[in-house]
């Protein structure tokens, strides 16, 4: 996240009130609609997919449809869209109007052609231009926008961080910047929710790094073993689609449900081992592995059972052996005695 100190803390603080009270779309959401009591209305497109240069312009527009019976007023802004690095988020909106930031960010780039309200009939359409404009020296990678279009005029306080919005929806500006594309990611985390289960509802943790420029799409699998190597289950990570990528700079957390099956799980140790394959032009691959327990109740009872005669078996045992060499010692000292 790009924001320098002082003003930085204010975009902090917009961060989390605006998440509060904005609906906005994952990065690659098929549809954008926000709906309160009496009102609905989308955009189109929710989301652009552009490959540009530095140096390059490209324009367009998105609509606003208001499917209500009565004309609603909106208003449009724009917004970085970014992950916080280092951390899992799918992104987060820094609010970037007015220059609040103080560095230039990706939002910057992007202007709208009608700024103001804009008033939209009952049952129609209107669309809003846009123009991308990639400076010179802009490095390679990918960046995102947000536009985002509310029923009320977002209003902001540079001095005491005032905000009002009443309803938002935004379409998303995945630009992709020409030139040198960094791949890099590794699995940070493979673990489970537990060590021990008493039934196979298990739950796979995996956290993935993307240290490149561009968003990652991993895709694979987690093979589970028995204690005797033999493969009792296959389950799949992600789809390698939209909806799975890591942002660059950032950490995504996936979770696998797995245990569906549960007469393959017969008890005793299991081992699982997580292949991951990530990456456009440069083919990346990753890989983890971890051991858990299964023991059912019926496996509990047994255990328990096994400890409680070996335990019994190995006091009869011990007194035993403590019985003969006492004996055994009487027997010497009297011996000693008689002589």
């Amino acid at each position: 996240m790009r924001i320098v100190p002082i003003n930085r803390n204010i975009g902090k603080i917009l961060i989390g009130f605006i998440s509060s009270i904005l609906i906005l779309p994952h990065i690659f959401l098929v549809s954008a609609v926000e709906e309160r009591v009496g009102l609905t209305f989308s955009i189109a497109p929710p989301v652009f997919k552009i490959a540009l240069s530095p140096g390059d312009t490209w324009s367009s527009s998105i609509k606003i449809i208001n499917a209500n019976s009565n004309e609603i007023t909106f208003n449009a802004s724009i917004m970085d869209y970014d992950a916080v690095p280092g951390e899992e988020s799918g992104g987060n909106l820094i609010f970037n109007q007015n220059n609040f930031l103080s560095d230039t960010t990706p939002a910057d780039w992007v202007q709208l052609d009608q700024s103001g309200n804009l008033g939209v009939k009952s049952q129609s359409s209107a669309d809003i231009p846009f123009t991308i404009k990639i400076p010179e020296d802009s490095s390679p990678g990918e960046y995102f926008v947000a536009i985002v279009v509310s029923d009320e005029s977002v209003i902001i306080n540079k001095d005491d961080v005032a905000l009002r919005v009443s309803g938002a929806v935004a379409s998303i500006l995945y630009i992709r910047v020409n030139g040198e594309v960094i791949e890099s990611g590794s699995i940070r985390e493979f673990s489970t929710d537990r060590f021990i289960y008493k039934d196979p509802d298990i739950t796979f943790t995996l956290r993935i790094q993307n240290d490149g420029n561009v968003s990652l799409r991993p895709e694979g699998t987690i093979t589970i073993f028995n204690f005797l190597g033999e493969k009792v289950d296959e389950l799949q990570l992600v789809r390698a689609d939209d909806f799975g990528s890591i942002l660059p700079k950032s950490i995504r957390e996936y979770v696998v449900r797995g245990g569906e099956d549960k007469d393959i799980f017969k008890g005793g140790l299991y081992s699982a081992e997580v292949e991951i394959g990530f990456g456009g032009e440069t083919k990346l691959s990753d890989e983890a592995s971890l051991r858990f327990w299964v023991l059912p109740i019926t496996s509990w009872a047994v255990i328990f059972l096994v400890v409680l005669v070996f335990g019994f078996f190995l006091w009869w045992l011990v007194g035993k052996y403590t019985v003969t060499i006492l004996r055994r010692e009487v027997r010497e000292l009297r011996n000693w005695l008689n002589h």
